[in-house]
């Protein structure tokens, strides 16, 4: 008789019994911890659960801080074109921009409401506002430096120039933002001149010629500079001509004339 055939048995290879072995090493830790299992599931889904809901709440409330942020800009522009009054239309855009900013300040709506208050001749509230924005984004790039130029012309507007000075010089030491850096150094020449401090004034003058030579206030700076040169070199040649040189005085004293003898 023939020999039966003996089934092959398939034996498991290494990968195999690797993963049973530790599909195992799972099953005996679960059996053995499972309330603790539990509670860090349970944890871990919170936690998602916190984060999801998170980002739900930053995007729903960012969405509604631009939704406020656009319907101010729109009226502070007149971009409805409405009939209405000036003032009646500037009001609605500080309420827009009021809650904006209740619901989250931003370098944006502090900026348009600082705006719309000056424009209603609120002009204390118009610079605090700058202010906050100068003191909570220090790091901002593109609304810090126009809070800074716009809160030196409310100083100057007050007769305040020392004010205007100081905040002049922040937006000049922006280090986070290269925008109208310029600007404040024209404006600080300015002030300089015209109340009489020519050499401060051409100190600035000379920094914006050296720095921004793409400036459109490049031309006006760099002739001031050299206006100030020629008017040193005159006072020096002035100087020089006034002074006598040695040896070159004439004796204003008559010589005596000698009488003479007769024959």
């Amino acid at each position: 008789m023939p020999k039966p055939i003996k089934k092959r048995v398939k034996k498991k290879s290494a990968p195999e019994e690797e993963v049973l072995s530790l599909y195992q090493r799972f099953a005996d830790y679960y059996r053995e911890n499972s309330r603790f299992v539990h509670m860090a599931a349970g944890a871990l889904i919170l936690v998602i659960l916190v984060v999801i809901g998170g980002l739900y709440l930053f995007r729903s409330k960012t969405e509604k801080v631009a939704t406020l942020e656009s319907q101010g800009f729109r009226y502070y522009k007149n971009i409805y074109n409405e009939e209405m009054d000036e003032k009646e239309r500037l009001g609605k855009a500080l309420e827009f921009f009021e809650k904006a900013a209740s619901v989250k300040e931003r370098p944006f709506n502090l900026y348009y409401k600082a705006l719309t208050e000056y424009k209603l001749g609120k002009k204390d509230e118009s610079l605090k506002t700058l202010e906050r924005i100068i003191k909570k984004f220090p790091d901002d790039r593109e609304i810090l430096p126009l809070a800074y130029y716009r809160a030196s012309q409310l100083r100057e507007e007050a007769g305040d120039t020392e004010g205007a000075i100081k905040y002049l010089k922040g937006l000049r030491d922006l280090k986070g933002s290269p925008f109208l850096k310029d600007v404040a150094l024209y404006e600080l020449a300015r002030i300089y001149e015209s109340s009489g401090s020519g050499e401060e004034a051409k100190r600035f003058y000379k920094e914006l010629v050296s720095n921004y030579p793409e400036s459109p206030y490049y031309k006006v700076a760099l002739s001031k500079v050299e206006e100030k040169k020629e008017d040193k070199k005159g006072e020096g040649e002035k100087g020089k001509k006034d002074k006598p040189k040695k040896g070159t005085e004439k004796s204003t004293k008559k010589k005596p004339t000698q009488k003479k003898e007769g024959k």
